[in-house]
């Protein structure tokens, strides 16, 4: 489309009479932002993360998003606001409502799902996720989600499955693969695991949960020390990892066995 717009440009310098460079440059200054409104006006379901961690959508979409909730609905209640404010069993409710009307969109879908896995809420999760996965998501992120979902309730199988549907979707996701890594931990398959965290970060080298996955493995296979050193350099990413914290307890069990052998 942008091709598009550069051809237009051409055809017109070559057809009209711009007396300066200047002249031709607000020329095509405009024609990028009529391009960029055209592009923003046209509904796109690919979230926008924000800087805060809210999740948006381009104008076009937020606006099919309002007069969807328009036509199904009286209320005024907006799930993305609820979601966005952090209320997401107020919000599931309202995406499962919108759902059962009929309006089975992607979107929707992503953010019911994120929003029952926000309260755990696994059985029901695992119930939307086996709806959403018959229609096919088009999101890496969506794939990760649903994987996320069997892995909490041990159907590792099916999460490796969906987690390699989101890797063919975007072969960099890192969601995809520190959950792989995740879920070979709770196989039993620690070497794997390691090998995996390890192809991560070099992709994201600040990534606190895959130093808290590798961690975990290499203390599981009696490497303590630099499994510790893992974990602490993922709590000094993010300190707030419970994930890192339980695989300290972990870290401290395993070391008192050993000196007691």
């Amino acid at each position: 489309m942008r091709l598009f717009y550069i051809s237009i440009a051409s055809l017109l310098a070559y057809y009209f009479d711009f007396s300066t460079m200047g002249e031709f440059a607000i020329f095509i200054f405009l024609l990028s932002a009529v391009y960029d409104l055209f592009q923003n006006l046209i509904p796109n379901e690919r979230q926008i993360v924000l800087s805060d961690g809210t999740i948006t959508y381009n104008d076009g979409a937020q606006l099919g998003f309002l007069f969807l909730l328009k036509r199904i609905s009286r209320s005024k209640i907006n799930p993305l606001q609820l979601y966005n404010d952090k209320k997401y069993a107020e919000a599931s409710e309202e995406f499962q409502k919108i759902i059962q009307k009929g309006y089975k969109r992607d979107f929707i879908y992503g953010l019911l799902l994120s929003s029952l896995l926000q309260i755990c809420d696994y059985k029901k999760a695992k119930i939307v996720a086996d709806e959403y996965l018959e229609l096919k998501p088009k999101s890496a992120n969506d794939y990760v989600n649903i994987g996320l979902v069997n892995s909490f309730l041990d159907f590792h199988d099916t999460a490796l499955e969906c987690y390699e549907m989101a890797l063919k979707v975007n072969s960099e996701n890192v969601f995809a693969l520190n959950n792989i890594g995740f879920t070979y931990n709770n196989m039993g398959k620690y070497e794997e695991a390691i090998q995996l965290m390890d192809k991560l970060l070099v992709l994201d080298p600040n990534f606190s949960h895959a130093y808290s996955n590798r961690g975990l493995a290499k203390i599981k296979i009696g490497i303590l020390e630099s499994g510790l050193e893992d974990l602490n350099h993922s709590l000094k990413l993010d300190e707030k990892n419970a994930y890192a914290y339980r695989h300290l307890g972990i870290y401290h069990l395993e070391k008192t066995r050993k000196m007691k052998r």
